[in-house]
């Protein structure tokens, strides 16, 4: 970097300003960059040689010590922009000369909500589900942070901040193990970004795992049905109303074949390959094969190929009277645990099972006949692992297979 002051008019018969020039040059080119330095002498009174008033005259000695204040200034801007590892592009030399000499606020840096934000609206892999749920863990650090009084900051995040987040989320929100546990996650998965992007080098949430986090309870659910329950429900005529036979046969054939709802509300025509369904998921970008059954060809031959759209609050809304409908209105027990605390409730399961459920459905049924979980990774898009958190097999289920294994 180079810095020279030349008059701005040398044939004035009068005053004229002192102006510097910046000169430099980056991987993109020479760059040149004018500045005013508010002071002004007359074309008699300099020194074009040396570039400075001539000796002697009035004001010589402040405009001297003024023009060194603002070529220092310059050249630690150069500095900082080096260090910081920063192109020395024009527009960055501008606007943090203006902030040193006073002319213009800071730039505000984003801090940690803000990144959180970007990372969430930038990232083209999110479906709306994930963006949402996102969303929604932003929104709890933001509680978080303002009922503790806390700033929060990358380096902050050590397992004792993450323990008082749970905390926090327990006790202040009220929330369940389960809910605090996938706020969270999406948490997590946002920090190890930011860390595998070098905005910052804490390894803690490397380390941060429900089971560090929250006691070891256990969940009994219900979102399934049994085959005899199935059956019930694909038999049902829903008394011809024609909303309610749209969520059965959806509800049905995701439960034949093991499809996220979001994936169903995109499959088209031409995903249909004669007995296979060939797509790839929303969720996780995996491209799978999922074979159709008799009843899921049935389904999608009645709607040509297109299944019913309809968004999934109402789906899940109208499920419940589908339900109700077969008769799947048996109390169940639901169990939940806040920190260590449990917490029960007795619904109709009508009320209980959703569209996921038909998942739960397709994966349980599945393994209780003796489908493999890599067989079920392969046509979901699920890995193993987390298969194993759909499967609801009950106590006496286990029972049974080990007797028939060993009684033949």
């Amino acid at each position: 970097m180079r810095m020279t002051f030349c008059l701005r008019n040398a044939a004035a018969k009068q005053e004229t300003a002192i102006a510097g020039y910046v000169h430099w040059t980056t991987a993109a080119g020479y760059h040149q960059w004018k500045l005013a330095t508010g002071l002004r002498v007359h074309p008699e009174q300099w020194n074009q040689k040396r570039r400075r008033p001539k000796r002697g005259v009035i004001g010589e000695s402040l405009i001297n010590t003024r023009l060194g204040e603002i070529e220092t200034r310059v050249q630690r801007i150069f500095v900082e922009l080096e260090v910081a590892g920063l192109e020395c592009t024009p527009a960055a030399v501008r606007e943090r000369y203006q902030v040193a000499a006073g002319r213009k606020a800071p730039t505000k840096a984003p801090d940690f909500f803000d990144i959180y934000e970007q990372f969430i609206d930038n990232n083209a892999t999110f479906s709306a589900g994930t963006r949402k749920i996102h969303h929604s863990a932003l929104r709890a650090l933001r509680a978080f942070a303002k009922t503790s009084n806390v700033s929060l900051t990358f380096d902050r995040l050590d397992v004792v901040m993450w323990e008082r987040f749970i905390r926090h989320l327990i006790t202040v929100r009220k929330i369940t193990n389960v809910s605090a546990w996938a706020i969270a996650k999406s948490i997590k998965a946002f920090v190890a970004a930011a860390y595998d992007q070098g905005l910052h080098g804490n390894e803690t949430h490397r380390r941060v795992t429900r089971g560090r986090l929250l006691p070891q309870t256990e969940s009994s659910d219900q979102e399934y049905l049994t085959p005899e329950e199935l059956a019930r429900v694909e038999a049902h005529d829903m008394n011809g109303e024609a909303r309610l036979l749209r969520v059965r046969d959806l509800f049905t054939f995701l439960a034949h074949t093991g499809l996220r709802y979001s994936d169903s509300q995109q499959i088209e025509p031409y995903h249909r390959d004669g007995d296979t369904l060939k797509f790839t998921t929303g969720k996780n970008r995996k491209t799978v094969a999922v074979p159709l059954d008799k009843v899921a060809r049935q389904i999608l031959d009645r709607y040509e190929g297109r299944l019913p759209r309809i968004s999934n609050q109402k789906a899940n809304t109208y499920l419940a009277e589908v339900l109700a409908a077969a008769k799947i209105e048996q109390p169940v027990q639901i169990v939940r645990f806040r920190g260590t605390e449990r917490v029960e409730r007795t619904e109709r399961k009508c009320d209980v099972v959703g569209m996921h459920g038909a998942k739960r459905t397709y994966i349980t049924l599945s393994l209780l006949r003796g489908v493999s979980l890599e067989a079920l990774a392969k046509v979901t898009g699920n890995t193993p692992a987390t298969l194993r958190v759909y499967d609801v097999r009950t106590s006496q289920d286990a029972i049974q297979e080990i007797r028939e294994t060993w009684e033949g």
